[in-house]
């Protein structure tokens, strides 16, 4: 937490918007909000300190939003205790302190020398903010704790417009302070002749002068009254006894005659002739001291500030060096922990894959399973199909064969009985041949008798030549028979050996499935 309150002070400092709400988003809450900066640049401000002195109006409308207090006083060296009001006046940030007035900031609160913010407005010449705090009803007339008014400050600042500011807004210029001083005391003391003599003059004159008059009379002075400023400033404090000394003079001038005031005024003159390079030369030589401890201090200063400086810029460059290591080690932590999740993700998409993986096998494996039963189931109705046509067609086939062995055995039975028959006219050709042949022995005679046996001899001769060629083609007709049920019977025995062979091929191709689906699981 002291580190991101260390940056969200260095944020304000630089007017970082993105940075100070970088910083309130991570936590800086109220007590953080004005917490006290700790670095040597700025320690003892707060935030908001820091953002009114830069005028960096955006960070202090967001550190009031978050709840900044209007009325710490600052606790660095050289600020006096003074709030951010008091800084934002000093710099002249008009738009920061209207912002802050308007939120409610006191426009007369004290540091520690009792001064207020116009004090502070006025010693740094700033007359716009002089401005804004009138129009916010701010006390010009304030004095702070060694008796200075508004005026005195701003004439040890030397600004004339300021100075004819306060004066013709009626503050007073003849009101002394506890060392006794005028404000036109503490400009001739200072060496500003400008405002020393107008702030005499309205000392003189006890006018107070208007805003537009007083401009006119600044650019109507004469060079003899700045060389009367010049011997002034050599003179003193008895700057008032002198000028009342010179009105008695003018006042005896007046009464002597024309030949002795002439005298007079020329003694007058080489006078003042001789004080003016008197004082010129005091003059010239108070001026080269002052040039001289003018330069001194501002090498001192100048040796300071380089010194400030060296020790702010080394300063910086141990906190960007400090914050260079802590956001690489903050980068270091997250790349190991975005490798740490990345692993952690690549290892639960590996148990995710592997799950569906097994899953998957699983799923497929049922199914391999699934389609295997119906596969044996299909197989087994396929086999039982073919045995079940196997068998119908052996029984055709043995009821085909009976049928033509009950036909082959009839057509023997037929050629029994005609061989039979054959034999029987083969008997009674015999036996006509022997009665013929008896007959011929016998020496029959005539005509009607051998007629009718050569007739009876061709028709037997006839009848047997019938029979024969009914023989012949029986025969021939039963060899086509057998012929014809020996080549079916040999295209039987093919089916049955084609028949067979797929039979023995579906086993080899179920015992390979069965073999498969064993490796598979």
């Amino acid at each position: 937490m002291a580190d991101v309150h260390r940056k969200f002070i260095r944020s304000a400092r630089q007017g970082d918007l993105s940075g100070v709400r970088e910083a309130l988003n991570k936590g800086v809450g109220v007590v953080q909000v004005n917490g006290l900066d700790q670095e040597a640049s700025g320690r003892g401000r707060v935030a908001l300190q820091h953002a009114s002195e830069g005028g960096h109006l955006p960070v202090v409308n967001l550190l009031l939003q978050a709840g900044a207090d209007l009325h710490i006083r600052s606790k660095k060296p050289g600020d006096q205790g003074g709030t951010a009001l008091h800084l934002a006046a000093e710099a002249g940030h008009t738009h920061v302190m209207e912002a802050l007035l308007m939120n409610h900031a006191d426009p007369e609160a004290l540091d520690d020398k009792g001064r207020r913010p116009a004090h502070w407005a006025a010693y740094t010449g700033q007359l716009k903010s002089l401005e804004v705090l009138k129009d916010y009803k701010c006390d010009l007339h304030s004095l702070d704790n060694e008796g200075s008014s508004v005026l005195h400050l701003a004439a040890a600042y030397g600004d004339l417009e300021v100075v004819k500011w306060l004066v013709h807004n009626k503050v007073s210029y003849d009101l002394r302070d506890h060392r006794n001083r005028l404000p036109k005391d503490v400009a001739r003391v200072l060496g500003l002749s400008d405002v020393h003599h107008f702030l005499k003059q309205c000392a003189t004159t006890k006018v107070n002068m208007s805003w537009g008059r007083a401009k006119r009379t600044s650019s109507l002075y004469s060079e003899e009254d700045t060389t009367q400023d010049t011997v002034d400033n050599s003179q003193g404090d008895n700057s008032l006894e002198t000028s009342i000394e010179e009105e008695e003079e003018v006042e005896r001038a007046r009464r002597m005659s024309d030949e002795e005031e002439q005298a007079w005024w020329k003694r007058k003159k080489e006078d003042e002739v001789k004080k003016k390079e008197k004082a010129e030369e005091e003059a010239r030589r108070k001026r080269d001291e002052k040039e001289k401890e003018a330069r001194r201090k501002r090498e001192e200063e100048e040796e300071m500030d380089r010194k400030q400086r060296r020790a702010e810029e080394e300063e910086v460059r141990r906190m960007r060096k400090e914050e260079e290591e802590k956001a690489m080690m903050q980068r270091r932590a997250e790349e190991e922990e975005a490798r740490r999740m990345r692993k952690e993700e690549e290892e639960k998409a590996m148990k995710q894959r592997r799950a569906e993986e097994e899953e998957a096998m699983k799923q497929r494996r049922a199914e391999e399973e699934e389609a295997r039963r119906k596969r044996q189931a299909e197989e087994e109705d396929d086999r039982r199909k073919r045995q079940a046509e196997e068998e119908e067609a052996r029984r055709e086939r043995r009821q085909e064969i009976e049928a033509k062995e009950r036909a082959l055995s009839s057509l023997r039975e037929e050629v029994e009985q005609q061989l039979q028959k054959l034999e029987s006219e083969r008997l009674l050709v015999t036996a006509g041949q022997q009665k013929l042949q008896q007959l011929l022995e016998q020496d029959l005679s005539g005509d009607q008798t051998t007629s009718a046996l050569k007739q009876q001899l061709t028709q037997v001769t006839q009848e047997l030549t019938n029979f024969k060629r009914q023989n012949l083609d029986s025969q021939k007709e039963l060899e086509e028979m057998e012929s014809e049920m020996l080549e079916r019977e040999e295209a039987q025995k093919e089916t049955i050996k084609a028949l067979n062979r797929r039979l023995e091929e579906a086993s080899l191709n179920l015992t390979e499935h069965q073999q498969a689906l064993a490796l598979c699981q």
